[in-house]
């Protein structure tokens, strides 16, 4: 045990220590975006689903479980994988039209462009999220509009899939 700053710490030097965050994070690369099924079946709820059938942990460190051999099962999988994923990409789009109409409302009511920042979160190189914001400016929506365009594409594929597996 090493003292620093008064605090104690575990010397790690020639330990590995597993990266589970980052693990997750390619298995998302690998897998596709997942989903979270919040209600139903109780033996699936309080995991992510994958449109493979695949599920996870709500736990960086899973565990995760292969997709179901059971044809039916996996067919009933991957039907709930598409209804919660356009519910959530449906949501992600009222959420967005609601905000660029509002805006542009309150734009209506002025008499000078409205003034905003966009705060984002980016990660250090030590791995440290951190909340940033960009400077202010002129308020413009071209981007609000661009992303619901893309969801509107993505939703279009979306459906196309779920109708393959109906």
């Amino acid at each position: 045990m090493t003292r620093v700053a008064g605090a104690a710490v575990d010397n790690i030097a020639g330990r590995i220590v597993l990266d589970w965050k980052a693990y997750f994070k390619k298995f998302v690369e690998k897998y596709g975006e997942p989903v979270f099924i919040d209600s139903g079946d109780e033996h699936l709820e309080g995991f992510l689903l994958f449109e493979d059938g695949r599920r996870y942990a709500v736990d960086y460190q899973g565990p995760e479980f292969e997709p179901p051999t059971n044809a039916k099962m996996l067919l009933e999988l991957k039907k709930t994988y598409w209804r919660l994923r356009i519910g959530k990409l449906l949501d992600e789009r009222e959420k967005l039209l609601r905000q660029v109409k509002w805006l542009e409302n309150r734009q209506e009511l002025t008499s000078i462009p409205l003034q905003q920042r966009v705060y984002y979160r980016d990660e250090t190189e030590s791995g440290q999220v951190v909340i940033k914001a960009t400077p202010t400016e002129d308020l413009n929506l071209d981007g609000i509009k661009h992303k619901i365009l893309d969801l509107e594409h993505l939703l279009q594929e979306c459906r196309t899939k779920q109708k393959e597996v109906e």
